[in-house]
C-alpha cells in the first residue's frame, strides 16, 4: 500500500468509531509477491529482463510464500479503501526517486547508507 494511502487511513481510523486499544489491520487486503513488483518496476523503467540476484545466506529456513492483510475490519469501521493501485503507487515512487534520489548526503558521496552495502539502487543506476 502506497504511504499517502497509508496516511490517510490512518486518520481515518482516528475519527471512527472503535473502542480505545482495539486492534485493525491497514493494508490491500492483496496478496503480492517480490517477482511481481521486480517485474513492475523492470516495466516502468523499460528494462527488459532485469536481473535478480538471490543471495541463499540470506533466507529464511521456512519463508513464507505470501502474507495478505485482513482489512475487512478496517474497511467496516472506516468505510476506506486504498486509492493507489500497486502499478500506480510503484510509478509514482520511482518517478520521485528519480527526481529527488540525489538529495541525501549518501548519494553525494556515493557512500551506502549501509557499511558495506552496495546494493543500494542510485538514480544513476536506475536512469539508462
Amino acid at each position: 500500500m502506497y504511504a499517502t494511502d497509508t496516511a490517510k487511513a490512518l486518520c481515518a481510523l482516528l475519527t471512527c468509531e472503535m473502542e480505545d486499544g482495539e486492534v485493525v489491520n491497514v493494508g490491500s487486503g492483496k496478496s503480492v509477491i517480490i517477482h511481481e513488483v521486480v517485474q513492475a518496476v523492470a516495466a516502468i523503467l523499460r528494462i527488459r529482463e532485469p536481473e535478480v540476484i538471490v543471495d541463499p545466506s540470506r533466507l529464511r529456513r521456512r519463508e513464507i510464500p505470501s502474507c495478505v492483510c485482513d482489512n475487512r475490519k478496517w474497511r467496516r469501521v472506516t468505510n476506506w479503501s486504498p486509492a493507489l493501485t500497486l502499478d500506480k503507487g510503484l510509478r509514482q515512487t520511482v518517478e520521485w526517486y528519480i527526481a529527488h534520489g540525489d538529495a541525501w548526503p549518501y548519494e553525494k558521496s556515493r557512500e551506502p547508507p549501509i557499511a558495506g552495502s552496495d546494493a543500494l539502487l542510485t538514480p544513476s543506476r536506475l536512469v539508462r
